[in-house]
């Protein structure tokens, strides 16, 4: 199985409701990615990494916002900007460097163990060489010819750990989730160049949702050649009567249901009939899709698995053009 992994920028990972109350927090933006590609079923799929760069300056900017939070409560300690509070400083025997290291090593061991974050892109010493040859001859993410070429080392450091993971990954797929303009083409065609493969750049949500879209459609050839088979079965069907009827709809249903939906590739239209007295919901589309079919019942849950103890039935036909089409037809052995 292709492996696909999102390395993210820094200005992805941290942002200043990182911490709060004393806790480091997730940010908004990998809340976000997290909860949909959880959304999406691909945790076996898809993973989330973190640069040792990445988390290096991340921790800086936490140490920052710590020293700077510190700084202004003893200001107001001895500026006597407590009104109605009794104050009195006691000397902690932790310096505020090793309470961020403490606390930043908190929470990495906690995403990691929690959401299958990697922390597996590491600042190589080998780089080093790579890293001088790109600041002199100004190569991106060093800025250019007219532009100062200090500018843009941390950049060149992850860019040189990401080419790194990828000669020791040969066969992940990797994205780089990033805010930064320093991440442009030049870098997409020197990926393209060094692997022959693409480096898809991703710098909004609506590329992660679209990137996810992707993943979840691509071709799995298990489930074609499932799906051939359950085809075959059908034909049989169709000129045998309906015996099998049930039993070949209940195939597709299975092999074909993965994570929250239906999915079909070029998925051509949707078509969710009435067949109890409940509403309905009736789709049309077209593309390729990852397609979630809810019933709503009027009768309660329990009440229905009892009297519809089977799975439900799908009529699935190809039309034209590799387009599907699929009905659903019953629930058990109920039309």
């Amino acid at each position: 199985m292709r492996i696909h992994n999102i390395l993210l920028d820094t200005n992805i990972f941290f942002s200043t409701e990182n911490i709060r109350a004393g806790q480091i927090m997730l940010s908004g933006n990998l809340r976000w990615l997290i909860d949909a590609i959880i959304k999406s079923g691909l945790e076996a799929k898809l993973f989330v990494e973190i640069p040792e760069i990445v988390f290096l300056e991340f921790k800086r900017h936490i140490l920052e916002e710590v020293q700077d939070k510190t700084k202004k409560l003893e200001w107001l300690m001895e500026s006597g900007r407590l009104p109605g509070f009794r104050v009195q400083k006691i000397e902690s025997d932790t310096s505020i460097d090793e309470y961020v290291e403490e606390i930043c090593k908190d929470f990495r061991d906690q995403i990691n163990s929690k959401f299958s974050i990697g922390f597996n892109v590491p600042v190589s010493s080998g780089n080093l060489d790579a890293l001088i040859e790109r600041a002199i001859s100004k190569r991106p993410p060093f800025e250019g010819k007219d532009k100062s070429s200090d500018k843009g080392f941390k950049d060149a450091v992850l860019w040189e750990s990401l080419l790194s993971f990828k000669r020791e990954n040969p066969y992940t797929t990797i994205y780089l989730y990033t805010k930064d303009a320093r991440f442009n083409n030049d870098l997409s065609e020197e990926y393209m160049a060094l692997f022959k493969e693409k480096l898809a750049i991703i710098r909004t949500e609506e590329e992660v949702l679209k990137l996810i879209d992707e993943i979840s459609i691509m071709k799995n050839p298990e489930i074609e050649k499932e799906f051939e088979e359950v085809q075959a079965l059908r034909a049989y069907t169709i000129a045998n009567g309906d015996l099998l009827r049930n039993i070949v709809l209940e195939s597709v249903e299975k092999k074909s249901w993965l994570g929250d939906g239906m999915k079909f590739k070029n998925l051509y239209s949707v078509k969710v009939d009435s067949i109890l007295p409940s509403k309905y919901s009736s789709y049309s589309v077209s593309g390729d899709y990852y397609v979630k079919v809810i019933i709503e019942s009027d009768i309660e849950y329990d009440d229905f698995v009892q009297s519809f103890n089977a799975p439900l039935h799908f009529d699935v036909k190809l039309i034209e053009n590799n387009h599907y089409k699929f009905v659903l037809t019953g629930i058990g052995g109920h039309t």
